[in-house]
């Protein structure tokens, strides 16, 4: 998967302090999601990477949409949570990933 070997990328340039991470294919964030949020318009949502300074984890929405959500880890969340950041494409994802690390911790 291309955004793998991205996020892949990111973590060789900037090393061990580099904050976001692949998570294995089994795993709970998805069904945190569930949790936080309706997910029934979806036929696949996989998740991809998480931040390990935060609770945001990217995932992928039958393989056309990317988000990055700040997971609230609540069943009762406000309206508007959790949060979430939408791309199309890989570059975007990246390229913020990379800018948000840059910004915030270099």
């Amino acid at each position: 998967m291309e955004i793998i070997d991205e996020i892949n990328k990111l973590c060789d340039k900037y090393g061990e302090d580099f904050n976001w991470s692949i998570v294995p294919m089994d795993n709970n964030f998805v069904r945190e999601l569930q949790i936080e949020t309706d997910l029934s318009q979806y036929s696949e949502v996989t998740a991809i990477a998480r931040s390990e300074s935060s609770d945001d984890v990217l995932f992928l929405f039958d393989n056309s949409i990317y988000r990055i959500y700040h997971l609230t880890y609540s069943k009762c969340n406000a309206k508007g949570f959790p949060k979430y950041k939408e791309f199309f494409d890989t570059k975007e994802v990246v390229a913020y990933i990379d800018k948000q690390y840059i910004c915030e911790y270099l």
